[in-house]
């Protein structure tokens, strides 16, 4: 399959921005309406502490609709081409970074306020990453499987920040999710170095997101209680 031209990620882009943005409104009206409801609980002692209506969107895509675009472009795949060091374009990997992408940027803007800067930054890097991606011709199977695995790793953390889990397994969750993608990273420089600027930035990018997630996690970690 062809890869998809700048014009058309950003088309990707912007139709499941307009989704996601549809149900994070429909969210924040019913949550609104129901001001003693679930929807408009505020979570406190977590790493996020927000409405627990702000974390539905979030929890839903990292349940459901990543892992399930994930798992259909390893099936889409050739077996027998490269990919985890190699790149094979298709639809459903096309559309991971797209929904990726879309849903960072609506959270930044429709919850700019309640953002930090550090999240703030994270979302805006990672909505340039995803665009980066798709132009790669390298390291796919790792950058994929990166954004997979640190994706289940968030999901932990916000059911933990909403009483869904147990606050020490989302951020137990958190480090494990983020060593996986460092020893990938760093065996990927060992057995098949990036040859394009593109792969490098995204590859060292990934390390960097993989220890910042860990050093906070250890935080909450340690926090009493």
């Amino acid at each position: 399959q062809a890869r998809p031209t700048a014009y058309g990620a950003v088309l990707q882009g912007s139709l499941w921005c307009c989704v996601l943005t549809s149900a994070t409104v429909a969210l924040r009206r019913a949550a609104m309406r129901n001001p003693k409801g679930f929807l408009a609980k505020q979570s406190t002692g977590g790493v996020f502490n927000m409405k627990v209506h702000q974390y539905v969107v979030a929890c839903f895509g990292q349940a459901v609709v990543q892992p399930l675009l994930y798992m259909v472009a390893i099936l889409w795949r050739d077996p027998q081409a490269a990919w985890w060091y190699g790149a094979q374009p298709n639809w459903p990997e096309q559309q991971f970074l797209a929904y990726t992408a879309a849903y960072f940027a609506q959270d930044g803007i429709l919850h700019f306020s309640e953002n930090s800067a550090l999240v703030l930054l994270h979302h805006g890097a990672c909505v340039l990453a995803c665009f980066l991606v798709i132009q790669v011709d390298e390291w796919m199977g790792v950058f994929l499987s990166s954004a997979q695995v640190m994706e289940l790793g968030s999901l932990l953390l916000s059911l933990s920040d909403i009483g869904l889990v147990p606050r020490r397994l989302g951020a137990m969750a958190m480090i494990v999710s983020s060593l996986a993608p460092v020893w990938w990273v760093l065996v990927g420089y060992a057995l098949s170095t990036p040859s394009t600027w593109r792969a490098w930035f995204i590859s060292f990018g990934t390390l960097v997101v993989a220890c910042v997630r860990i050093l906070e996690s250890k935080k909450t970690l340690l926090k009493p209680g």
